[in-house]
């Protein structure tokens, strides 16, 4: 297996919160077998891959890890993503210093063309640290805060 691999039924709720499709408390099981003082370590979770299975973590016998070709999949899904965040951000950053460039030192709020599909993009534009926000009335298209 390449890298780190979470079980299927994990997911993240958010910044070290964790929840399993299949309702098992994963905090609950991790302090109870490796104690609370270690709960703060994500790495004690029971839901990794083999390759953390040296240290002494929690342990669950419903673990399913992905197989090599959902691994793969998913390296390729993200890879794709990528390199769709870059071919945008290529495009965005021009539009954007155009935008830091007229308005310098003035707070500004309006619509442009979106510099990445041609639809309408609303933006602001922040004078006391000159950062802009922006965001394309198409869906799925641009949408950021600086």
């Amino acid at each position: 297996m390449s890298g780190i691999a979470w079980c299927k039924h994990h997911s993240s709720e958010g910044v070290c919160r964790h929840a399993c499709a299949l309702g098992l408390d994963i905090e609950a099981l991790t302090t109870a077998q490796v104690g609370p003082e270690k709960m703060g370590r994500h790495y004690m979770l029971p839901c990794h891959t083999n390759f953390l299975d040296h240290i002494t973590k929690a342990k669950c016998d419903k673990r399913l890890l992905p197989t090599q070709e959902e691994i793969a999949q998913h390296e390729a899904e993200t890879a794709e993503m990528m390199a769709e965040f870059v071919k945008r951000l290529e495009v965005m950053e021009p539009w954007v210093a155009t935008i830091k460039r007229n308005h310098e030192g003035q707070d500004a709020a309006g619509t442009d063309t979106c510099p990445v599909c041609g639809g309408t993009v609303a933006y602001r534009h922040a004078a006391y640290n000159g950062h802009v926000a922006a965001q394309c009335k198409t869906p799925d298209c641009l949408n950021f805060m600086e």
